[in-house]
């Protein structure tokens, strides 16, 4: 066993700070995967990813300290990483946050710097949880409107008043006297009863509501 342990002191890593950097890494990388879990608000949770964090986190401090022991390693370590290409596109902004989160969590905790990483977490963590989970703000929406008559285009608008007090024309198109609009909306308690409204309203031929976040996504 001392042999074993003998192998790290040759590379020049010492056997506490070996054992301290991944055991740092591993219990904040938990942490960091039940924050993600915990604040998650969309529609399609991923446990993968989300435990592609925890092991981020671990393989980042193992290559900052494999890095930090040797030159010859680090000088190999980044040769090798410079051949490897992700192509996962990330759509929500929050995914790429916990996802440099975790690296830098790994990059601190290799480094040796124990404390800063717990104090880094504590203070995201509690940004993260507060602005998700308290701070909340009505979600914009789009309404995507085909009406044969534009005459009734007023009514519309006065419909869309009486249930929210902001409203905004994104776009409005006409073809062969078939009028097509996108209006963003903010959402409230009454929402859900905008669309059956407007439905009632002559001409209109359909009336659809998805969630707007600065492109269509249904």
């Amino acid at each position: 066993m001392q042999e074993f342990f003998d192998q790290f002191a040759v590379i020049g890593v010492d056997t506490p700070r070996l054992a301290a950097a991944f055991l740092s890494a591993t219990v904040l990388a938990v942490a960091i995967f039940f924050v993600y879990k915990f604040t998650f608000d969309g529609v399609m949770y991923s446990k993968n990813f989300n435990i592609s964090l925890v092991a981020m986190c671990i393989i980042t401090a193992t290559l900052i300290v494999t890095i930090s022991s040797s030159l010859i390693l680090s000088f190999g370590t980044l040769g090798a990483l410079s051949i490897i290409r992700f192509r996962t596109s990330l759509k929500d902004p929050m995914d790429i946050i916990f996802l440099f989160w975790a690296a830098s969590t790994g990059i601190v905790c290799g480094a040796g710097l124990y404390l800063v990483a717990l104090i880094g977490f504590v203070i995201i963590a509690l940004a993260i949880i507060i602005f998700k989970k308290f701070i909340k703000q009505k979600e914009p929406f789009m309404l995507v409107l085909r009406l044969e008559n534009s005459e009734n285009e007023n009514a519309i608008y006065e419909v869309i008043k009486s249930y929210t007090n902001r409203y905004n024309i994104k776009s409005k198109a006409t073809s062969k006297g078939v009028t097509e609009l996108n209006i963003e909306i903010k959402a409230n308690a009454k929402t859900s009863e905008l669309i059956n409204e407007l439905a009632k309203i002559e001409g209109v031929t359909t009336a659809t509501m998805v969630t707007f976040n600065g492109e269509y996504a249904g």
